[in-house]
């Protein structure tokens, strides 16, 4: 039995995406493990530090990525959002930007933000992979989980919720563990119900 290449192994992917930072976890066809954490918004933020003429302007990041894959994304600063460029180029390893147009007023020290548009998860797999926002993702296994769901369940936000239980635990979650600080007590003070019959 022979052992397949690692160029049809697929990259391994494990992920749980938050409230506020997505972690990834990831194995490639060799063997080599890669973490990274980004934030749930899938935005990338750093610091324009100085304009180096044109369109161009030395940044500072601390991203672990060693190639330029953020050709496409829209760059802009928080503080004017409305005011887009496009990344023309991204030299991670020199840290400079290449934009498609200057921004119009430029401090040192600004803070900047690239947006793909895409999910979280994807931004952390195209860091990971070293793979360009306009090109397929290499073959892949991915194991996705969120406390997203579970925070806007907790916190009632969202949709209406529907329960679907096995005939005979329809009051499953009422009863619920019984677990309460004083066991004994004639008064049990009872959380409101994540649902509404």
């Amino acid at each position: 039995m022979s052992v397949p290449s690692p160029s049809f192994l697929p990259w391994q992917f494990a992920i749980d995406t938050g409230g506020t930072f997505t972690d990834c976890l990831a194995t490639s066809p060799y063997g080599e493990r890669r973490r990274i954490k980004v934030l749930s918004s899938g935005v990338l933020r750093g610091t324009l530090v100085h304009h180096l003429g044109g369109a161009q302007y030395q940044i500072l990041v601390r991203w672990p990525v060693h190639v330029d894959v953020f050709a496409g994304y829209t760059c802009y600063r928080p503080e004017a959002p409305e005011a887009k460029r496009e990344v023309v180029a991204l030299d991670p390893t020199v840290q400079v930007i290449t934009l498609d147009a200057p921004f119009e007023k430029f401090t040192p020290g600004q803070a900047f933000e690239l947006s793909g548009e895409e999910e979280a998860p994807v931004l952390a797999m195209r860091m990971i992979t070293g793979t360009p926002l306009q090109v397929a993702l290499p073959p892949l296994q991915l194991r996705l989980g969120s406390t997203k769901g579970t925070n806007a369940l907790l916190e009632r936000k969202g949709a209406p919720l529907t329960l679907l239980v096995t005939e005979g635990f329809a009051d499953i979650l009422r009863i619920g563990l019984q677990q309460r600080p004083d066991l004994f007590s004639l008064f049990i003070d009872q959380p409101e119900p994540l649902y509404t019959l």
